[in-house]
């Protein structure tokens, strides 16, 4: 019998559509984010709150803070919600594929559908998370080259999560396997377009996340987040090659960089670019950016409708520089 955690984490944007926080957020969130409970990750990564190598403050992922909560309570309020489906975040920690294994059964059970992240496993565990009733799996990989990620500390082979996407992938079927990757670590665009590449190539999809300093992470002392201009090309390029283009159709490249070319930088292209990318019903209101200001990712197509013609001109005017980070 898996044993449940006492205390999970949980988004406040999750608390509201819950029931367990008052509703204050312009957009609802599209699926229930819940954390792992933990002080730290045993993880290393230099850009994580949660990591051992972090002082930032206990509770936090990227921006947003995740408070505790009885796992008995919160069961029972997913049971009543209207949420179709759960996203569960793991932590490395001691018992921590238990734990996932636990809490998975339990959001089944509570009637969700469960999409959950967590780092490279061997085949047989997987087949028992997804047994367990994962029906879609995220992998951090994070950094977009094995150069960043030994930069930024990402713990493990870098092969492993790959490998890991391949497995997925097989396991679950083309698509169901969303890679994470971190925009603005230091990689180069054309490491990026390498990796955007290789995800589709296994049957995987990408989610993109702008990287988000946070005080008291070792990275946020030496890099700021991305370029808007470069975070919506990356957007456009990453919808691109998963509608089935490749890169030598739509990028060009002159003496300021890399672009998109104009017949693909289209109203109707750019407002599905910019949305929020992973599992069905992830929008992750709020995760990247401040309410008030441009979200790097748009939580809805109606939140994309006031910026639409912003955006495009974003994304013809994006240049990117060759060979180096921008």
């Amino acid at each position: 019998m898996l044993k449940l955690p006492e205390r999970v984490r949980v988004s406040l944007g999750t608390l509201e559509v819950l029931g367990l926080a008052p509703r204050v957020s312009r957009y609802p969130v599209g699926v229930a984010y819940i954390l792992m409970d933990a002080e730290r990750c045993w993880g290393t990564c230099k850009y994580c709150p949660l990591s051992r190598t972090s002082k930032a403050p206990e509770g936090m992922l990227s921006r947003v803070f995740w408070p505790p909560k009885l796992t008995e309570e919160v069961l029972e309020a997913l049971a009543k919600s209207p949420v179709k489906r759960v996203c569960l975040q793991t932590v490395i920690k001691k018992g921590y594929f238990e734990e996932a294994l636990a809490l998975t059964e339990a959001f089944r059970g509570a009637g969700k559908k469960v999409s959950i992240s967590i780092m490279p496993l061997q085949k047989r565990e997987l087949m028992r998370l997804v047994d367990a009733g994962a029906d879609y799996v995220g992998v951090g990989v994070d950094a977009a080259s094995e150069r960043v990620a030994r930069e930024v500390g990402r713990p493990g082979p870098w092969v492993a999560y790959w490998a890991f996407i391949s497995d997925i992938a097989e396991v679950l079927g083309e698509g169901r396997a969303i890679a994470h990757i971190i925009v603005g670590l230091g990689e180069t665009f054309e490491e990026l377009v390498a990796a955007l590449l290789k995800v589709r190539e296994l049957g995987g999809r990408t989610s993109l996340f702008a990287y988000t300093p946070v005080r008291g992470t070792p990275l946020a002392r030496v890099r700021g987040p991305p370029p808007i201009s470069y975070y919506r090309l990356a957007q456009v390029t990453a919808y691109l090659i998963e509608e089935g283009h490749h890169p030598s159709e739509f990028l060009f490249v002159d003496g300021r960089g890399w672009g998109i070319k104009d017949e693909f930088a289209t109203e109707e292209v750019v407002a599905k670019a910019v949305l929020t990318r992973g599992c069905p019903g992830c929008n992750r209101p709020y995760y990247n950016e401040r309410p008030g200001r441009e979200p790097f990712n748009f939580p809805s197509p109606s939140a994309v409708r006031e910026y639409l013609r912003r955006l495009v001109d974003e994304v013809k005017g994006a240049r990117v520089p060759r060979a180096q980070p921008p």
